[in-house]
């Protein structure tokens, strides 16, 4: 069986190359005297963010100011929740 969830390429500090891999993410529930793994699930960067990163270093290597370049807009940012 071939599972490949939410696989992406990765760069492999080892040989300088790139791999196709997961991120796993585990939530652990921690006190003092027990550790519980309550949930995990699997971790994909998103694809407009990286889109928008590549964008931007290469004006920023052109040499436009920051202020001439597109900044990225709250509701693109992932993770931030909106009021």
């Amino acid at each position: 069986m071939n599972i490949e969830y939410k696989v992406y390429k990765q760069k492999h500090k080892g040989s300088g190359g790139y791999v196709n891999g997961q991120t796993i993410v585990l939530l652990l529930l921690v006190t003092s005297s027990i550790t519980v793994p309550v949930g995990f699930f699997f971790y994909m960067p998103d694809p407009a963010l990286k889109q928008w990163d590549k964008e931007d270093k290469r004006l920023k290597k052109s040499g436009i100011a920051k202020k001439d370049r597109r900044a990225m807009l709250p509701h693109e940012i992932p993770g931030l929740l909106s009021p």
